[in-house]
């Protein structure tokens, strides 16, 4: 999943060591996660100050020496004592940088885990969206969340801050990135199968696709993204053992650069992003194949009224999985776009260090990530989701009902609430009189049994 992040020395760093040989330039990619950050600063230098347990602490200032065959840096480490480890940036954004960054992944964070929650009740509390396809959907609604809660946040603070703050949680954050990105990608898949077997085997596809079927495949998707992500990171499997740099980012607690041997970059990048896009590629084309043939078939039935209406109706279903299908390519599309270009570099930055810039590193990490708050404004384009969004927001805005059991569907009406209290019939009778007629009185209907998300 993530590329080899080491450390280098970049030619404009070279170049302005060179003209000001005091400075002691250093340029870091430091990849918290999946993001390729260079920090390029004049006279910059990282150190930290870290409690070892025992009185001793380790004073690591990070130094690069200029060498012209090879782009390397050089790591000098001083013990000093100190009884209290801290972690600092030498050369940090100003305050007001900060708070502007801070705003700014403030607002992206709420996008993302709000977005992400109104999807998750919507499918959950409503119970004409709890369909296989929006199950589905939830699960990768739920991948999108735990970027917004496990990974954003803490990127945000170690970029902002310059340094790495949170000790020895890099590793477990590093693995719930990989976790959500590969989970994300293979329920896709998933959905794109669930999507391609709605359309070309329309008969047998509510029998085929129960909510069983759909409740192991999603347990297979978070399974194999669990060991592609918290088992090869806890066990130190990805870790480049050759490379000193590497070993001495690995002992730094304030230092979060994901280091990955070339072999671990390739493998998971094949089988996190490459494999399924391919699979959910092969898939779509099928699915867009399949609904052209059947258009052309049933506009060329002719014969009697009872086959007329059988061609309407026939016609109107698949409508609805063409819509449905086309939203959900709009998901794929997407999410295609916000990471193809990472996973690119992502393969080329291990045999060509120096062929990407830091700034795109930096656009394309980020690119990936705000992907995860994409997708609950796509669904909101879509009916069906977007009446519930609607009413779930005034539900808790402006009427104070609260989600749960009792109201699973959603179908609050303040006029027939009221009606009742009084004792009267909220569907038309009042008093007991059949024919008296509530003013007012109406169900807020949730949308049509179909979701085509």
């Amino acid at each position: 999943m993530a590329a080899k992040r080491g450390v280098c020395v970049t030619l404009a760093c070279l170049a302005h060591t060179a003209m000001n040989p005091g400075y002691g330039k250093l340029c870091l990619r430091s990849q918290p996660l999946l993001q390729s950050l260079f920090l390029c600063l004049p006279g910059y230098e990282r150190s930290a100050q870290v409690d070892r347990g025992n009185n001793m602490s380790a004073n690591t200032t990070v130094s690069p020496t200029q060498t012209t065959d090879n782009f390397t840096a050089n790591f000098t480490v001083n013990s000093t004592q100190s009884p209290v480890g801290s972690c600092f940036a030498a050369d940090p954004y100003s305050v007001g940088v900060q708070a502007v960054l801070g705003l700014i992944t403030v607002i992206l964070i709420l996008l993302t885990v709000i977005g992400n929650v109104l999807v998750i009740l919507a499918v959950t509390c409503h119970r004409k969206l709890r369909t296989v396809t929006n199950f589905l959907i939830v699960s990768l609604a739920c991948a999108d969340l735990s970027v917004g809660i496990t990974v954003l946040p803490f990127a945000a603070t170690n970029d902002i801050l310059g340094y790495w703050p949170f000790g020895g949680y890099c590793d477990v954050w590093v693995s719930f990135d990989v976790l959500n990105s590969t989970a994300s990608i293979l329920n896709l898949v998933v959905i794109a199968f669930d999507r391609f077997l709605a359309i070309t085997a329309p008969f047998t596809y509510h029998t085929r696709m129960t909510e069983r079927t759909a409740g192991i495949l999603i347990a297979t998707v978070w399974g194999i993204s669990l060991v592609m992500s918290f088992l090869p990171i806890q066990a130190g499997w990805y870790r480049d053992n050759d490379s000193e740099e590497a070993l001495a980012i690995y002992a730094d607690p304030c230092l979060c650069i994901f280091t990955a041997s070339t072999a671990y970059t390739i493998v998971s990048s094949l089988i996190s992003f490459y494999i399924p896009l391919l699979i959910m590629l092969v898939f779509y084309g099928n699915i867009f194949k399949a609904a052209r043939d059947q258009a052309r078939k049933i506009d060329a039935l002719e014969g009697r009224i009872e086959q007329e209406n059988n061609r309407r109706g026939k016609k109107i279903s698949l409508a609805k999985e063409k819509k449905a299908a086309k939203t959900l390519g709009i998901i794929m599309g997407v999410f295609i776009l916000c990471w193809l270009p990472f996973f690119v570099v992502n393969i080329v930055n291990p045999f060509c260090d120096r062929c990407v810039q830091p700034a795109v590193f930096i656009a394309l990490t980020w690119l990936g990530w705000i992907n995860s708050c994409f997708n609950p404004i796509i669904y909101a384009f879509n009916k069906e989701f977007r009446k519930v969004f609607v009413k779930m927001i005034c539900c808790y805005t402006c009427r104070g009902v609260t989600v749960g059991p009792n109201h699973a569907d959603l179908n609050y009406d303040p006029v027939a609430m009221r009606l009742k209290k009084k004792g009267e019939n909220p569907n038309g009778n009042v008093n007991g009189d059949a024919n008296g007629k509530a003013n007012g009185t109406a169900d807020i209907e949730a949308g049509e049994g179909t979701s085509s998300s």
